[in-house]
Parts: structure tokens; C-alpha cells; sequence
């Protein structure tokens, strides 16, 4: 195997292991501090970036990993504590959406300036200016070639490594 290959396994193993290990960390001080898990936060992250702030159920399950019964048991509980609320799609009445309520809103801004400090307490601040920037090219670069194989699945690759 080239060391090429083997860099690139190296990188993807150590971004897991970075991103288990942030998300745990995370996890703990949002849930002691704001009483919001992660996953919570992230899709009051998303949904607070969206257009009218919502977004459809299916995308934000795919984000979150979840399976159908895991996401609407998880919707459930974010309806019950008046964070979000879903609706049918108004172009398509077999899709649901996902709307952030006002409540939601407010949860997702309290919490906001806490996860930003965690993340850069245990994240940003190992990185220099250039390393956070050569960083961010390179995981731009990962992000739209991966993107546009999602578009274009029938292009394959001669490299099987999992």
C-alpha cells in the first residue's frame, strides 16, 4: 500500500477518533450546562440556519444518522419539549418537515456561545492560523468530491480500501 493510501487511512481514522472524542465532550458540558444533548443542538443548529427554519425530516435524520423509528421517537421528544414541530410539506403532502419554534430558538441561542467555546478550547486552539486553513481546504476538497459521488454514484474507483 502507498504511503499515499495509508496517509489518507491515517487522516480518516484520527478525524474519527477527534470527532468521537469532541462529541463526548461536548455532549457532557451541553447536558450539565443547557440540558441539551448534542444531537439536540445540532439539529437546532440546523434548523436555526435553515430558510424559515425548517427543514425536511428525512434530511435531518440522514444528517443525524437515525434511523425511521430512532428519528420519530427523537422528533417526538423535541416536540414534547416545545423545541420543534412537524408539519406536512406544503409541495409534497407526503413529506414532513421540520420547523424550529420560537422556544427552539431561544434554547439553540442560550446555548450557542458555550459550544463555540468548547469548540475552540479543545479544538481551534491546537490549530495555527495556516494549519486551520490548510485544514479547512482539505476537508472542503473530501466534502465535494464526496457530494458529487452522491450525485453521480455509477462512478467507481479503483481503490477498495473500506
Amino acid at each position: 500500500m502507498s504511503s499515499e493510501k495509508n496517509a489518507g487511512l491515517n487522516a480518516w481514522q484520527l478525524t474519527l477518533q477527534v470527532h468521537r472524542e469532541l462529541t463526548h465532550l461536548l455532549d457532557d458540558h451541553l447536558k450539565s450546562r443547557t440540558g441539551l444533548d448534542i444531537r439536540t443542538y445540532e439539529v437546532l443548529f440546523y434548523l436555526s440556519n435553515a430558510p424559515d427554519g425548517e427543514l425536511g425530516l428525512t434530511q435531518l435524520s440522514e444528517s443525524l444518522l437515525l434511523r425511521p423509528a430512532a428519528a420519530t421517537r427523537f422528533f417526538d421528544r423535541m416536540e414534547r419539549a416545545a423545541l420543534s414541530r412537524r408539519r406536512k410539506a406544503k409541495s409534497d403532502r407526503r413529506a414532513v418537515v421540520v420547523k424550529l419554534t420560537g422556544r427552539g430558538r431561544s434554547v439553540f441561542e442560550a446555548a450557542q456561545p458555550l459550544y463555540s467555546q468548547l469548540v475552540r478550547t479543545h479544538f481551534g486552539r491546537h490549530l495555527g492560523d495556516q494549519e486551520a486553513a490548510d485544514f479547512d481546504a482539505a476537508l472542503d476538497r473530501v466534502l465535494g468530491a464526496l457530494r458529487q459521488h452522491r450525485e453521480a454514484p455509477n462512478v467507481t474507483s479503483n481503490d477498495h480500501t473500506p
